[in-house]
């Protein structure tokens, strides 16, 4: 029997699961007196979401569980911080400049940013990602990575800001990365997100056509991402062949290519650089004031 994204959401809302796996949360969400039902994935990591080794583990482990329980089989997957004012400020640069301490140590850490990334991008579900703070770097990457992007817009408070910074720090971006970022950003908005390290406020990022829609306040982001999904996926389709679809789509930006390894080469050997280890300790010593 094929099962439907629709039928698959209809029957699995009547049941509660949670786990909680270290700092993240999955627990299973309903709509509408349960019409509709998601995965919700709560990012608690630190202070601020920042990526290291163990937010690799964390990731892994969290999906590993979703994807292995059949009662969130098929279901839409939305990512949040638990962080009020920060969704993830990306890679953590203090673990780079005490733990990275030779190339291999790079490499290993490169290949497992690639390794986490391509998995969120090729997710077998649709994805959403639910921005109430700030998205740097690495964690704007993460939100890139979603099929999805909604964000807190309010002009009377002040703006979360979205940006790639690594050109700031002298880095360019591995190539997995390159791949997703160059098919989620408009080519309008691509060459001036990457290569300076544009800063966006949510209703400049929706309107160079990379967050799908705004909302006026958290509270909102959950039944925005439910109404979002049932407006741009038709229910009734199967969901095994949405999973193989969506991954026959979007594979071919994140295949190893010449291209790609030498983008990894590249994002290695400058990481492992004194010139980017200082710039990254500027920034450290800058955020200490």
């Amino acid at each position: 029997m094929i099962s439907t994204i629709g039928a698959t959401v209809r029957n699995q809302a009547r049941r509660f699961v949670q786990f909680r796996n270290y700092a993240w949360d999955a627990r299973a969400l309903s709509y509408k007196n349960n019409d509709a039902a998601a995965v919700l994935v709560s990012m608690n990591e630190n202070s601020v979401n920042s990526i290291s080794p163990q937010y690799f583990q964390n990731f892994h482990q969290t999906l590993d569980q979703i994807e292995s329980e059949k009662d969130y089989k098929h279901l839409p997957l939305f990512l949040e911080s638990s962080n009020e004012k920060t969704f993830s400020a990306g890679l953590n640069l203090q673990f780079i400049t005490t733990e990275l301490t030779d190339e291999a140590k790079v490499r290993e850490f490169a290949n497992d940013l690639n390794e986490m990334f391509r998995r969120l991008f090729l997710l077998d579900r649709p994805t959403v990602a639910l921005l109430n703070g700030n998205a740097i770097a690495g964690g704007w990457i993460t939100a890139l990575c979603c099929d999805f992007r909604l964000a807190v817009h309010r002009e009377d408070k002040k703006q979360p800001i979205y940006s790639l910074r690594e050109m700031y720090l002298g880095l360019p971006l591995p190539g997995v990365v390159t791949g997703i970022v160059s098919s989620q950003i408009p080519t309008n908005a691509l060459y001036q997100s990457v290569l300076t390290g544009q800063t966006l406020t949510p209703k400049e990022a929706y309107d160079a056509g990379i967050i799908t829609k705004l909302v006026e306040n958290k509270e909102s982001l959950q039944s925005a991402a439910f109404s979002l999904i049932n407006d741009r996926i038709d229910m009734n389709i199967s969901g095994e062949a949405y999973a193989v679809m969506k991954r026959a789509l979007k594979q071919h930006h994140v295949n190893k290519s010449n291209e790609s390894t030498a983008l990894d080469d590249a994002f290695v050997t400058m990481l492992n650089s004194d010139k980017v280890k200082d710039k990254i300790k500027q920034v450290l010593q800058s955020t200490k004031k």
